[in-house]
């Protein structure tokens, strides 16, 4: 997407109390980009059943800075979805990569998500967010597969 739209769409997260953004660090440098969002206050809602207890996620990883490290994607990806699961409330985590992003689906295999099909995530086009229709691997990690796999 263009530096437009991606700032379109967290100028919309920054507005909303259902969705929350945090850049991610590493000795001051930005890392990584996670998100968090009600499901139900998403269009994700329109894809699966959405049930109470439910927190999607997003991750947009920064390109590597030339100094590769080994486990790096993995370790950060499972302790920012353990941090998504502090709140005792939270039951089910939500992923839906896009579809052709062959690193995310196997970091989430890696995290213990579970693959639930291919689903097409409508368009959304407001005044205030643009999002394009999007191909996408819809996945569910529960707390009980997350306390098993720690």
């Amino acid at each position: 997407m263009s530096r437009e739209v991606v700032q379109e769409i967290y100028e919309d997260v920054e507005r909303r109390d259902t969705h929350h953004a945090f850049m991610v660090r590493l000795d001051d440098e930005p890392v990584a980009l996670f998100q968090t969002y009600r499901p139900s206050e998403d269009r994700v809602s329109e894809c699966c059943e959405v049930r109470e207890g439910d927190i999607g996620i997003h991750l947009m990883l920064a390109p590597i800075d030339g100094r590769p490290r080994p486990g790096f994607s993995r370790t950060l990806a499972g302790s920012l979805t353990r941090f998504t699961f502090r709140d005792p409330a939270i039951q089910r985590a939500v992923g839906e990569p896009d579809a052709r992003n062959a690193k995310a689906l196997a970091l989430l295999n890696r995290l213990g998500f579970v693959r639930h099909g291919e689903i097409t995530l409508p368009e959304i086009d407001l005044p205030e967010v643009y999002l394009p229709e999007k191909r996408a691997v819809l996945a569910f990690l529960d707390r009980p597969r997350l306390e098993a796999a720690a």
